[in-house]
């Protein structure tokens, strides 16, 4: 009701309905890719506009890429590594030794490199292992740890926290910044499409960057609004 207060309950109701029926076939769809390389994953993915990414390709630019929990964001990678890119995929361990070494098989590739978020900045300062360019993909709408919070915006009616690691390490490395628009075409198949945020520009406002990652992802979601994943505990902080 607080994300769409112009919706009937009608509309609600139906929005949620689909949403469970898109669970399950997200959790069907994450367990396939134990077994599926990123060229595999690609034939059920259409680029919109691939000439963005080959063009940092081309130029052995490494790149930061930030999506959301929208689409299926295992399938990420189909969207990256054809296009010339290594992929280092940050995440949050878990608290359950098997299940993270789960998470972890799960995302593992020969071009996907699962990493910490606290081995973030090792990572990046590392030397690359292979001569592709690397793009390090951050599912950014995630809920920040309390004493983490350091930036504020109203997000779907409703204020919210978020992360800003990505400006930060976009500053510090003179990396190109870049929104993954991923939507459901149909069942099992998507769409993904690259929006520039920025260029690897030092002088940029604080908050810049992370702004216009909020409002390109809450425009995802009010035109896909069953494709997003509503059961994690997005506002859980107060400010």
């Amino acid at each position: 009701m607080k994300s769409f207060p112009e919706k009937s309950g009608e509309d609600l109701l139906a929005i949620e309905s689909e949403y469970y029926k898109w669970l399950g076939r997200l959790l069907i769809e994450s367990f396939k890719v134990v077994h599926w390389n990123p060229d595999r994953i690609a034939r059920r993915i259409k680029i919109i506009n691939p000439e963005i990414l080959e063009h940092y390709a081309n130029e052995s630019q490494d790149i930061i890429i930030l999506a959301g929990h929208t689409g299926n964001w295992e399938w990420s990678p189909g969207c990256i590594c054809p296009l010339g890119f290594d992929v280092l995929g940050v995440y949050k361990p878990q608290s359950s030794k098997t299940f993270d070494r789960l998470v972890r098989r799960i995302r593992q590739k020969k071009q996907v490199h699962p990493i910490p978020m606290k081995a973030t900045l090792r990572a990046l300062s590392s030397k690359r292992n292979s001569s592709r360019p690397r793009a390090l993909l951050l599912i950014a709408d995630q809920t920040p740890a309390f004493g983490d919070i350091n930036f504020w915006q109203d997000f779907l009616h409703q204020d919210t926290a978020w992360f800003t690691g990505a400006e930060k390490l976009a500053g510090r490395y003179g990396l190109p910044v870049l929104y993954l628009k991923m939507t459901q075409e149909k069942p099992g198949f998507y769409n993904c499409e690259y929006l520039p945020i920025s260029e690897g520009e030092k002088d940029l406002e604080s908050g810049q960057q992370t702004s216009f990652f909020i409002h390109a992802l809450e425009h995802t979601i009010k035109n896909n609004p069953p494709y997003w994943l509503w059961s994690h505990r997005r506002w859980k902080h107060q400010r």
